[in-house]
């Protein structure tokens, strides 16, 4: 399996791109009704067919955004338990600064933001030259007192949590069958023991909120590199491996970066391109290696994908040998998802472990040839073996 690096850097520009396409250039309005209004009729019946909302095309557009409105509060009230910690760190932000002077500027993740945008949680808004971001006042009130509640926060928490795991294994795996995962969540939370049905009902709410994996066939698999029937492929293929699974402690890191940005050999990677490429190319391209390392790919494979994603070439043999000693030195060190998580080197570790402790086969009769009694004797001193070894 191969990844294409190209795909790989437009995806921050898309959703810069998708979240410039729904900014609002009028000024900030603070309810929800109101916020609603500042759309057309037209896109209000577009996002109620995105939401499943039941509003009568014939409406009066206030009416429109009034049915709209109330049912977007339920949609969200049931949504709250399943906030990622991502969502829940945005939200909670937002009393404190919601003016910007640029999209960049935005201390936010853009697919996050996004999703909330898309889901009519929140709204940009453009006026005298800043950006605003306004969590309706209805939203904002229902949020801080379900979110508060002991039975909500209790499942919010373990929700969280669950997603944390989810987005680790999908890194370190790419796809993974959920007893896997329910067997490391309860040996884990004997406290928060979850039975299968518990953990399938949880994911089918948190895959909805997630662009990094998805669930079909009782295989979670990742979004970024797979369709259903690459992940089915790959199941299979990895199928002859057992599961890495990390520590607790590890789980979180996974989650928030790839493992091999944090090895030694990542960072001679990342010194080597500061010595070639052009400075504002190298953390990119350092990433797109990283993640690369994961996969099949070969080392033309990834000079080529240097090329056609980054317009760059090494422009020596020198450089090209000093950059496949690195990235080889860093692929045979990568989790991959082929070897369910293990590295190429911990697999030929435990080949020869294993070959080494195999017992010899007795079973079968040594056959020793039968030597002559003038033949040389095998004991190599030269006499005949009937005057040495066969007396």
């Amino acid at each position: 399996m191969k990844v294409d690096f190209y795909n790989l850097t437009k995806q921050d520009s898309l959703f810069n791109n998708m979240v410039e396409a729904m900014i609002i250039h009028k000024k900030p309005e603070q309810t929800l009704e109101n916020c609603l209004q500042t759309y057309t009729k037209k896109d209000m019946l577009v996002i109620a067919e995105y939401q499943a909302a039941s509003v009568k095309k014939s409406y009066p557009k206030a009416d429109v955004a009034a049915d709209l409105s109330a049912h977007m509060i339920s949609l969200f009230k049931d949504a709250i338990p399943y906030l990622t910690k991502d969502e829940t760190d945005i939200l909670e932000s937002l009393s404190e600064n919601t003016s910007f002077e640029n999209i960049e500027s935005l201390p936010y993740s853009l697919r996050t933001l996004y999703s909330f945008i898309l889901n009519g949680i929140l709204y940009l808004y453009y006026s005298n030259g800043t950006f605003s971001l306004v969590f309706p006042e209805e939203l904002k009130t229902l949020y801080t007192n379900e979110s508060h509640k002991q039975e909500v926060s209790k499942s919010l928490l373990t929700n969280q949590q669950l997603d944390t795991y989810l987005v680790a294994f999908t890194k370190l795996y790419g796809v993974f069958d959920l007893d896997h995962l329910h067997s490391v969540w309860n040996r884990n939370h004997k406290d928060q023991l979850l039975t299968l049905e518990d953990i399938q009902e949880k994911i089918v709410e948190l895959a909805k909120r997630s662009d990094i994996y998805s669930l079909s066939y009782k295989l979670v698999f990742s979004t970024h590199y797979l369709d259903i029937y690459q992940a089915k492929k790959l199941y299979q293929e990895a199928r002859g491996y057992r599961y890495f699974t990390p520590k607790e402690v590890y789980i979180r890191k996974w989650a928030e970066e790839e493992s091999n940005k944090r090895s030694t050999y990542f960072k001679e990677m990342q010194k080597f391109l500061q010595e070639v490429v052009p400075n504002k190319l190298v953390d990119k391209m350092a990433h797109s290696i990283a993640i690369s390392c994961k996969f099949e790919n070969q080392l033309q494979d990834v000079l080529n994908e240097l090329k056609n994603a980054y317009h760059f070439e090494f422009l020596t043999q020198e450089e090209i040998e000093a950059f496949a000693g690195r990235y080889m030195a860093l692929a045979s060190n990568t989790r991959k998802w082929i070897y369910r998580g293990h590295t190429p080197m911990e697999i030929n570790r435990s080949k020869k472990e294993k070959k080494a402790s195999q017992p010899l086969d007795t079973s079968q009769p040594v056959h020793v040839p039968k030597v002559g009694r003038n033949d040389p004797c095998p004991c190599g001193s030269g006499k005949k073996y009937k005057k040495c070894h066969g007396r």
